[in-house]
Protein backbone atom coordinates (compact mmCIF):
# COMPACT_ATOMS: atom_id res chain seq x y z
CA UNK A 1 0.00 0.00 0.00
CA UNK A 2 1.90 3.27 -1.03
CA UNK A 3 1.69 6.19 0.78
CA UNK A 4 0.49 9.59 -0.81
CA UNK A 5 3.19 11.11 1.13
CA UNK A 6 6.84 10.80 0.99
CA UNK A 7 10.04 10.73 3.35
CA UNK A 8 11.54 14.17 2.48
CA UNK A 9 7.45 16.26 1.94
CA UNK A 10 6.33 18.13 4.17
CA UNK A 11 2.80 16.95 4.59
CA UNK A 12 -0.30 19.40 4.36
CA UNK A 13 -1.42 21.69 6.71
CA UNK A 14 -5.11 20.72 8.66
CA UNK A 15 -7.73 21.91 10.46
CA UNK A 16 -10.44 19.67 12.14
CA UNK A 17 -12.01 19.25 15.48
CA UNK A 18 -10.71 17.59 18.36
CA UNK A 19 -12.95 15.72 21.07
CA UNK A 20 -14.09 18.74 22.49
CA UNK A 21 -14.93 20.43 19.74
CA UNK A 22 -12.29 22.70 19.75
CA UNK A 23 -10.51 24.11 16.38
CA UNK A 24 -6.80 22.11 15.87
CA UNK A 25 -4.58 23.39 13.07
CA UNK A 26 -1.56 21.60 12.44
CA UNK A 27 -0.08 24.88 11.49
CA UNK A 28 -0.25 26.48 14.79
CA UNK A 29 2.54 23.66 16.02
CA UNK A 30 4.96 24.19 13.43
CA UNK A 31 8.47 25.41 14.52
CA UNK A 32 7.06 24.56 17.83
CA UNK A 33 7.05 20.57 17.92
CA UNK A 34 7.69 17.50 16.25
CA UNK A 35 4.75 15.83 14.71
CA UNK A 36 3.43 12.18 15.12
CA UNK A 37 0.66 11.88 12.95
CA UNK A 38 -1.64 9.02 13.00
CA UNK A 39 -4.47 8.69 10.56
CA UNK A 40 -6.50 5.94 11.46
CA UNK A 41 -8.89 3.70 8.88
CA UNK A 42 -12.66 4.66 8.71
CA UNK A 43 -13.70 1.86 11.05
CA UNK A 44 -11.65 1.05 13.91
CA UNK A 45 -11.54 -2.42 15.27
CA UNK A 46 -10.10 -3.41 18.40
CA UNK A 47 -6.56 -3.89 17.10
CA UNK A 48 -6.53 -0.23 16.13
CA UNK A 49 -8.18 0.91 19.05
CA UNK A 50 -5.17 -0.87 21.06
CA UNK A 51 -2.40 0.49 18.30
CA UNK A 52 -3.56 3.69 19.28
CA UNK A 53 -3.36 3.58 23.13
CA UNK A 54 0.71 1.78 22.81
CA UNK A 55 1.31 4.94 20.35
CA UNK A 56 0.09 7.01 23.17
CA UNK A 57 1.93 5.61 25.89
CA UNK A 58 4.98 5.50 23.24
CA UNK A 59 4.31 9.47 23.06
CA UNK A 60 4.35 9.43 26.67
CA UNK A 61 7.64 8.00 26.65
CA UNK A 62 10.15 10.74 24.84
CA UNK A 63 11.70 12.57 26.61
CA UNK A 64 11.49 16.49 27.24
CA UNK A 65 15.25 16.80 25.65
CA UNK A 66 14.71 15.10 21.99
CA UNK A 67 12.30 18.42 22.07
CA UNK A 68 8.49 19.22 22.30
CA UNK A 69 6.06 16.63 20.40
CA UNK A 70 2.64 16.87 19.36
CA UNK A 71 0.74 13.45 18.38
CA UNK A 72 -2.32 14.08 15.96
CA UNK A 73 -4.36 10.84 15.81
CA UNK A 74 -6.94 11.53 12.85
CA UNK A 75 -9.79 9.32 12.88
CA UNK A 76 -13.07 9.57 11.31
CA UNK A 77 -16.48 10.72 13.43
CA UNK A 78 -17.73 7.78 14.12
CA UNK A 79 -14.41 6.28 15.90
CA UNK A 80 -13.86 9.47 17.85
CA UNK A 81 -15.94 7.84 20.37
CA UNK A 82 -13.83 5.38 20.73
CA UNK A 83 -10.71 6.98 21.61
CA UNK A 84 -10.71 8.66 24.75
CA UNK A 85 -8.96 11.58 26.49
CA UNK A 86 -6.46 14.26 24.96
CA UNK A 87 -3.73 15.93 26.40
CA UNK A 88 -1.12 18.58 25.76
CA UNK A 89 1.13 15.70 23.93
CA UNK A 90 -1.66 13.59 22.31
CA UNK A 91 -4.94 15.51 19.91
CA UNK A 92 -7.46 12.86 18.67
CA UNK A 93 -9.63 14.74 15.99
CA UNK A 94 -12.40 14.05 14.11
CA UNK A 95 -12.94 13.92 10.03
CA UNK A 96 -16.41 13.21 9.78
CA UNK A 97 -16.21 13.12 6.00
CA UNK A 98 -12.61 11.57 5.53
CA UNK A 99 -11.27 14.34 2.67
CA UNK A 100 -8.03 14.70 5.19
CA UNK A 101 -7.28 10.67 5.84
CA UNK A 102 -7.55 10.78 1.79
CA UNK A 103 -4.80 13.42 1.20
CA UNK A 104 -2.42 10.74 3.77
CA UNK A 105 -3.67 7.32 2.51
CA UNK A 106 -5.32 5.95 -0.66
CA UNK A 107 -7.47 2.86 1.16
CA UNK A 108 -9.90 3.75 3.71
CA UNK A 109 -9.32 -0.16 5.34
CA UNK A 110 -5.84 1.20 6.01
CA UNK A 111 -4.11 3.90 8.34
CA UNK A 112 -1.31 5.72 8.51
CA UNK A 113 1.44 6.80 10.90
CA UNK A 114 4.02 9.68 10.29
CA UNK A 115 6.56 11.13 11.85
CA UNK A 116 7.35 14.71 10.70
CA UNK A 117 9.99 17.47 11.95
CA UNK A 118 8.53 21.11 13.82
CA UNK A 119 8.77 22.24 9.59
CA UNK A 120 6.65 19.39 8.77
CA UNK A 121 8.78 17.76 6.98
CA UNK A 122 8.42 14.04 6.74
CA UNK A 123 11.09 11.93 8.28
CA UNK A 124 9.15 8.41 8.25
CA UNK A 125 6.06 7.34 7.05
CA UNK A 126 4.13 4.35 6.64
CA UNK A 127 0.71 2.62 6.08
CA UNK A 128 -1.40 -0.54 6.51
CA UNK A 129 -2.92 -2.42 8.86
CA UNK A 130 -1.24 -2.03 13.10
CA UNK A 131 0.69 -5.00 12.67
CA UNK A 132 2.61 -4.38 10.19
CA UNK A 133 6.23 -3.30 9.66
CA UNK A 134 6.91 0.06 9.81
CA UNK A 135 3.61 0.55 12.18
CA UNK A 136 4.91 -0.25 15.42
CA UNK A 137 4.12 2.62 18.16
CA UNK A 138 7.60 1.65 20.13
CA UNK A 139 9.59 2.38 17.00
CA UNK A 140 8.05 6.78 17.49
CA UNK A 141 10.49 7.74 20.22
CA UNK A 142 13.50 6.38 18.21
CA UNK A 143 12.24 8.54 15.02
CA UNK A 144 12.00 11.75 17.53
CA UNK A 145 15.50 11.08 18.85
CA UNK A 146 16.79 10.67 15.06
CA UNK A 147 15.07 14.02 14.24
CA UNK A 148 16.26 15.83 17.86
CA UNK A 149 20.06 14.61 16.62
CA UNK A 150 19.28 16.06 13.22
CA UNK A 151 18.18 19.03 14.03
CA UNK A 152 20.71 20.06 16.77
Amino acid sequence: MPALLERGQTFPDFTLEDARGNTVSSRSFYMRRNFVIAVLPNEMDDRWILWLEQLRSAILKIPDADGAVICLAIVGSDSADAVTGSDDRFRVLADPHGRMRARFVEDSDHGALIVADRYGAVFHIATGGPDQTGMNPDDVPGWIELIACRCS
